[in-house]
């Protein structure tokens, strides 16, 4: 186990936020199934009352997330490259940074697993039994599953990906949760290789033109889904493998000083 940073009082209190956010919906829905079993007419006014005040909380606190992520300038980048994403908005956004921390960090089997999309085998001996997802945490799923509707609509990755899905016989909700997995394992995708870059500039690790070619969104769109994930992890390899190398470089009777740029060094 790794040792936790400790957070600063902007997270603590974007934290706090969205657990207070989460508690609203919770309550909201509560009251809505009251008033839905309640037959007095007075009792009813009560809920309404009750609903329009939970109703003018949650929005207070929205605004309240949206300021926040505008003077966030610990997780800045992230949130530009988050914005820049179709479907995702204010309220995902800071469920992420506060719910979800490891964003960027993990594979995309990994961080699907953490979210709870991730499809589990039900298999004995012989029998392959039906997947189903389960798991993970719960509060990043229905807000990815919001955010996957307004996605599915609006942004083209993912729509042509729900439209493929439909049109191979899969039930919706299935083509959902699988649009899920997609939309997080883009965002996973965007924030670790933002992540490779910033490690790249601070340690002058390669040359920031060869990064930013490698990483162009054009090159990353030819690559199969399947092997992005290893592309990155290969890119965060080799930068480290030219940090370490720095430090050997340091002693001139180091016999194993190594050169050349951070893709094309001699390892031999």
């Amino acid at each position: 186990m790794f040792p936790k940073q400790a957070k600063s009082d902007h997270e603590l209190k974007h934290s706090a936020l969205v657990a207070r956010r989460n508690q609203l919906l919770e309550l909201i829905n509560q009251e809505n199934n009251r008033l839905k079993q309640s037959w007095d007419d007075d009792a009813k006014q009560s809920i309404r009352e009750v609903l329009e005040m939970l109703k003018k909380q949650l929005k207070s606190v929205d605004s309240h997330l949206a300021k926040m992520l505008a003077t966030d300038t610990a997780n800045e980048r992230k949130i530009e490259i988050l914005q820049s994403v179709k479907g995702v908005g204010a309220v995902t956004i800071s469920t992420l940074i506060a719910a979800l921390p490891e964003l960027g960090k993990l594979n995309r089997g990994e961080v699907a697993k953490l979210v709870g999309v991730a499809p589990i085998n039900r298999d004995s001996g012989t029998k392959s039994g039906k997947r189903f997802i389960g798991g993970g945490r719960g509060q990043v799923r229905r807000v990815l599953y919001m955010a996957t509707l307004v996605a599915i609509r609006h942004n083209p990755t993912i729509k042509a990906f729900y439209v493929h899905l439909k049109s191979k016989g899969k039930e919706a909700k299935v083509a959902i949760v699988a649009c899920i997995r997609k939309l997080v394992t883009i965002l996973n995708l965007l924030v670790k290789v933002t992540r490779c870059q910033a490690l790249c500039d601070s340690h002058a690790l390669c040359d920031s033109r060869h990064f930013a070619i490698l990483t162009d969104a054009a090159v990353l769109g030819r690559i199969p889904a399947t092997f992005r994930d290893r592309v990155v992890a290969e890119m965060i390899v080799e930068f480290a493998y030219r940090r370490a190398s720095l430090f050997w470089s340091m002693s001139d009777s180091n016999p194993h000083r190594v050169g050349g740029g951070c893709l094309s060094e001699n390892r031999g």
